[in-house]
């Protein structure tokens, strides 16, 4: 309604593998109302004087998650949750792009990036309309290897939080930016 071309999920997953939008797996004490029911108890380390609570996504079911209420910056509101599939319904239905981040995940597993392109292949979703994203280059160098949603996909370098950081300079942890231009 307000002129968004294209509108991101956050895609992570719960503990029955349904993919869900939400920015970070393991915020939902910050985002939803999970600490006012009775899924309080699934969190990892639930409140108390000295803990902070964390609770994830991946230690509920979807039907679980589709209970709670989103709340934005810590207003009481009750925004609807949303599972990956019924944002990629929604967001088909305003006639916009779709840019998903899949998200880095305890509980990762090798399907991940196949499985979030999949939700795409079978809503009929074309390619042209998707610009598939991660912090994960293996994630990325799958989309562009293995699928037609590759084209546009967007590696999201998080080096550059840290102050030494150097483009020019391999990380211990992916290959330097040439490399990255390289392997496409």
């Amino acid at each position: 309604a307000m002129g968004a071309g294209i509108i991101e999920c956050d895609v992570t997953f719960t503990r029955d593998r349904h993919q869900v939008c939400r920015h970070a797996q393991c915020a939902l004490h910050v985002t939803t109302n999970i600490l006012a029911t009775d899924l309080a108890a699934t969190c990892v380390a639930p409140p108390g004087p000295d803990e902070e609570a964390r609770c994830c996504t991946s230690d509920i079911i979807l039907a679980e998650f589709k209970s709670l209420c989103g709340i934005s910056d810590g207003k009481e509101t009750c925004g609807t949750v949303m599972s990956h599939a019924e944002s990629i319904a929604l967001f088909d239905e305003f006639g916009v792009g779709f840019t998903p981040e899949l998200k880095s995940s305890d509980v990762a597993t090798p399907d991940d990036a196949r499985l979030m392109i999949e939700a795409y292949v079978s809503a009929g979703i074309a390619p042209a309309r998707v610009w598939p994203q991660s912090f994960n280059p293996d994630d990325v160098r799958f989309w562009i290897e293995h699928t037609d949603y590759g084209i546009q996909a967007v590696f999201l370098d998080g080096r550059y939080e840290d102050p030494a950081f150097d483009h020019t300079e391999p990380a211990t942890w992916q290959p330097d930016m040439a490399a990255l231009r390289e392997i496409g």
